[in-house]
Order: structure tokens, then sequence, then C-alpha cells
């Protein structure tokens, strides 16, 4: 199927930009026909696939503490500043995570769709990861739902003031003991 004809310079240059190709298998060629119609055929032809499909979304999403291997769950709390994300999507594409707008990093996804993500390290407070995968060619799919935690890595104050009291007779015993 002919897509189109364009004029050679006069150096014998020319540009034919392709109407729009859904996405699939292509081969084109050319063929040059001078002002006597006379044809030089059929070119061999250049075979390339137009993908303009973003990927799937990355799914099974797990965060986990880093050195326990314990599951943080959604709206939970952790003291553990460096989590990880993992999941599945599409083997070979690429993970890119996300707190909030901000990028963390990505991971590439293994051949069985498989991946890991250990966070850099997060300062205390509210976080909401997500991921978004991007296939060989560069498209994209939508981010996943956010995993919102917090992290809070501050021990508690120390008790102060503390008073012994025995607990038969109610008195107070003073802090030398005696």
């Amino acid at each position: 199927t002919a897509l189109g004809s364009v004029t050679a310079g006069s150096d014998g240059s020319w540009i034919f930009i392709t109407p729009e190709l859904a996405d699939g298998p292509h081969s084109l060629s050319v063929n040059v026909t001078d002002a006597a119609g006379n044809s030089s055929g059929n070119t061999p032809a250049i075979s390339f696939t137009v993908d303009t499909a973003a990927p799937e979304a990355a799914t099974e999403l797990a965060l986990t503490n880093d050195l326990t291997g314990a599951a943080i769950q959604a709206g939970g709390l952790t003291n553990d500043n460096t989590p990880v994300l993992s999941g599945t999507a599409t083997g070979g594409s690429i993970v890119t995570v996300l707190d909030g707008t901000a990028v963390l990093g990505s991971a590439t996804v293994a051949d069985d769709g498989s991946w890991s993500f250990t966070s850099p390290q997060l300062d205390d407070g509210p976080h909401s990861l997500s991921a978004t995968v991007t296939d060989s060619v560069g498209n994209a799919s939508a981010p996943t739902t956010p995993l919102n935690f917090t992290v809070d890595t501050l021990p508690p104050a120390a008790a102060l003031g503390l008073t012994l009291v025995d607990d038969q007779s109610g008195a107070t015993i003073p802090a030398n003991g005696a």
C-alpha cells in the first residue's frame, strides 16, 4: 500500500513523513520514478514495530522493613527509614519509585517479573510511595495507588521523676533505697 509520494530536490535528497501509523509491525520501502515514468523497483524493506501502548502498572506491591523483612502496613508506622518496596511488572521494564512526586530511584524488573527497591534514607514523617513502569521504548504506565506510611526513628523521651512505692504499706521509698 502506497503511503504517499515526495519530489526529490535538485540534489537528489528527499524527506517523507509518514501518516500516523497504527501500533504493530510495519515494513517500508521506496520506489523511485523519473519524469519519463521509469521505475527503479522497490528498495529492500526496512521493518520496524510501532509501540505507543503504555505497559501495565506494577502489581502486588509490598512494603517491608529492610532489616527484618516484616511487612509495613499501609497507613502504618515504622522505625525503618530505608524500607523496601517490591512488586511485579513486565520483565525487562524499569520501575521508577516515587515518594509523592519526588523520584527516589529505579529498579530493573527481572525476567520472572519481580522487582525490589530499597529506598534511600527517608526523613521522619509521612511518606507516600508509588511506582511507574517504563517499557523498553519509553512508554510509561500510570502510577500505582500510593502506599502511605510514617517513619518514626526517634526514641521516646526517658521517664523522669520516678517514685517507688511499697505495695504493702503505700509508703514512698526514698531513692537511695533506705
